[in-house]
């Protein structure tokens, strides 16, 4: 149903009814046409439910692995499980050289006729601290220098969310 904003649902299958008028289902001539369809069996007869659909969805969207999907070999769906930085104790670079900050470069200049940022010194001057700049350097949005270890964690504790205001029916344009 194009341009309308349709949710489907399979809370409110019990409701009978009879009339069919825009918007509204006949339940009852559905019924009768589709006798053996999930929606109208019990979930013992193999039918489903707001339980069994949700469960279902977090079985084959939230939850596990997916193997050679989006260019990664493997990849979990549970957000803390692929690796994630725990970028504030994050002292060296990949060469294990010692960082600046895990947040910004290093500000000093390799040098007269060096191009070559391995040949930067160290700084002598600490780096100015995430919190106290106020999110006006470090990243963009909402706490730009969130953790990725604290906010995957986070995003795998939402689970399945029904959206605010969601009618059990038909939401209107």
């Amino acid at each position: 149903m194009a341009g309308t904003k349709y949710y489907a649902t399979v809370e409110d299958k019990s409701l009978p009814t009879t009339a069919a008028d825009l918007g509204v289902t006949n339940t009852a001539a559905l019924q009768s046409a589709f006798p053996q369809s999930p929606i109208y069996l019990s979930v013992t007869q193999g039918g489903i439910d707001k339980d069994e659909r949700e469960q279902t969805f977090k079985n084959l969207v939230l939850d596990g692995e997916v193997l050679n999907g989006n260019g990664f070999p493997v990849y979990n769906r549970d957000f803390s499980e692929n690796g994630v930085p725990d970028v504030p104790n994050i002292t060296e670079d990949n060469a294990g050289n010692q960082l600046y900050s895990p947040y910004i470069p290093n500000p000093t200049s390799p040098g007269v006729g060096s191009l070559d940022p391995n040949d930067k010194p160290m700084h002598n001057i600490d780096p100015p601290s995430p919190l106290d700049v106020g999110g006006k350097q470090f990243g963009v949005g909402l706490s730009g220098v969130y953790n990725p270890l604290d906010s995957s964690k986070a995003i795998d504790s939402i689970g399945v969310k029904r959206p605010a205001g969601a009618s059990s029916f038909i939401n209107e344009i």
